[in-house]
C-alpha cells in the first residue's frame, strides 16, 4: 500500500493518470491482473486537517516546484530546504529524494519533484522500478512477521534437514504432504478457507550451468507435476502468459527466478507459480524451490509474497563428518 500526496488538480489530471496507470500495472504473474501496488491519494488540505496519515508507512510525495502558490510544493521545499530546491530548479537529475519518520515511526517518504508537471511524469515512469524496490524492501519485514506470526513448524524444518541437509523457516500452519528420499525432496502444504499454498524442496547434483536455463528450470517444475500430483499433473502454461526469468545474485549464492502459471492436466485447477535454482558458494549441489498457489476466484499477489519470505529462508547447511 503505497500514499499518494499531491495537489488535488494535480492527481486529477495528466500527472495523476501516469502515475496510476505505471503503479498499478500488473503484478508478475497471476492468472487474472492484481496491481503492483494499492494507491490512496490525499491532498494537502486532507493530510493537514487528519491524523490517519500517521499509520501508513509508505507515502509518494509529488510537487511541481514552479508552481510557487501550491501548497503541496510550499511543504516539499520546506522538507527538502532551499538549497535543494535551487539544485532541483537547475539541475534535471535531481529529481528526486527519501525521508524517513515524518509523522510516526517506520514511514517511508519518496519524494518526487521536477519544474514543471510534463518533466514529472517522465520522472514518475523512470523511477517505477526504484520505487517498487524501495516499497517493497521496505514491507519486507512486516510481511515476514506476519509469514510467522503463529510460529514455525520445527518438525517440517528437521524432516528437510534430515532429508536434503538445508535449513530454512516453515510457518507453523504448513503441514507436511509428502516426503520422497528418492529425489531428496519435501513438499509442505497449508490449506486455509478457498486456497492452497504449497512450497517444494528438492536438493540436485550441481553439473554445470546449463542448469540454469528456462526449460531447463521448467522441467523440474513439471517433473514434481507428474511424479507427486496424486492422480494427476501439474503443468506449465507459457502459452497463455509470459514465463518471467530474474537473476539474483550475491557473494554466497546465485539464483535463477521464474514466475509463471501452472494448471492441472486433468482437473482443471491452475495459479501462479515461483520457482528457485540456487547455487551456493562452493557447494556441489543446487537448490530447487517452488511454490505454488491455487486460489480460485480470490487476490493472490500477498500470498505469494509470503511465499517469497518462505523460499528465501532456505539455505544450505554445511557438510559435516
Amino acid at each position: 500500500e503505497v500514499t499518494v500526496l499531491s495537489d488535488q488538480m494535480m492527481w486529477d489530471g495528466p500527472v495523476g493518470d501516469t502515475l496510476d496507470f505505471y503503479y498499478t500495472g500488473a503484478f508478475p504473474v497471476t492468472p487474472t491482473p492484481e496491481p503492483l501496488l494499492d494507491l490512496r491519494h490525499f491532498n494537502h488540505d486532507q493530510i493537514t486537517h487528519s491524523t490517519v496519515f500517521k499509520h501508513y508507512r509508505n507515502y509518494i510525495i509529488l510537487a511541481n516546484l514552479g508552481d510557487k502558490e501550491s501548497k503541496m510544493t510550499q511543504m516539499v521545499v520546506q522538507d527538502i530546504g532551499q538549497e535543494k530546491y535551487r539544485q532541483a530548479m537547475k539541475d534535471p537529475s535531481f529529481n528526486s529524494i527519501v525521508g524517513k519518520n515524518k509523522w510516526a515511526k517506520g514511514q517511508i517518504l519518496i519524494y518526487l519533484f521536477a519544474p514543471t508537471e510534463s518533466q514529472l511524469m517522465d520522472i514518475i515512469k523512470a523511477k517505477l522500478p526504484d520505487i517498487l524496490q524501495r516499497v517493497y524492501a521496505h514491507d519486507y519485514e512486516q510481511i515476514k512477521a506476519n509469514t510467522y506470526s503463529a510460529g514455525e513448524n520445527v518438525i517440517a524444518k528437521n524432516t528437510l534437514k534430515e532429508i536434503a541437509n538445508l535449513d530454512a523457516q516453515i510457518p507453523s500452519e504448513f503441514a507436511l504432504a509428502k516426503k520422497s528420499l528418492n529425489d531428496r525432496m519435501i513438499w509442505l502444504r497449508k490449506d486455509e478457507n478457498q486456497s492452497i499454498q504449497s512450497v517444494v524442496v528438492r536438493t540436485i547434483p550441481y553439473e554445470s550451468d546449463s542448469q540454469f536455463g528456462k526449460e531447463e528450470i521448467i522441467s523440474l517444475v513439471e517433473d514434481f507435476g507428474s511424479k507427486h500430483i496424486e492422480g494427476d499433473k501439474l503443468l506449465v502454461n507459457d502459452r497463455d502468459l509470459p514465463t518471467y526469468e530474474f537473476v539474483k545474485s550475491t557473494e554466497d549464492r546465485y539464483s535463477k527466478e521464474l514466475r509463471g502459471i501452472w494448471e492441472t492436466e486433468k482437473s482443471y485447477m491452475g495459479g501462479p507459480y515461483i520457482a528457485y535454482l540456487i547455487k551456493e558458494k562452493d557447494s556441489n549441489q543446487l537448490i530447487f524451490t517452488m511454490s505454488f498457489i491455487y486460489a480460485a476466484g480470490s487476490p493472490k499477489r500477498n500470498l505469494m509474497q509470503r511465499m517469497e519470505v518462505i523460499m528465501n529462508s532456505i539455505k544450505g547447511m554445511q557438510e559435516t563428518n
